[in-house]
């Protein structure tokens, strides 16, 4: 198997005789496929939220109010 340095000089040497559009597609293309991996592996490792948005706000005011009372502003 290749190490890295010796993939990516392949890979370079590839992509440098593919003409400029194609090049442009070709970074494009892996510049979405790289932030999808990254998107899957980010919501693979959240927590299922089963909190509903009337909930989160009803939170967020109360603590609105704590913060209030403790600050003398309410």
């Amino acid at each position: 198997m290749q190490n890295a340095e010796a993939r990516v000089e392949e890979i370079t040497k590839f992509v440098t005789l593919l003409p400029g559009q194609d090049q442009a597609a070709l970074l494009k293309a892996l510049r979405k496929q790289f932030l999808l991996a990254q998107a899957k592996r980010l919501e693979g490792s959240v927590g299922k939220n089963d909190i509903s948005m009337r909930e989160t706000l009803e939170i967020v005011s109360q603590v609105r109010k704590a913060q209030h009372t403790r600050n003398g502003t309410a």
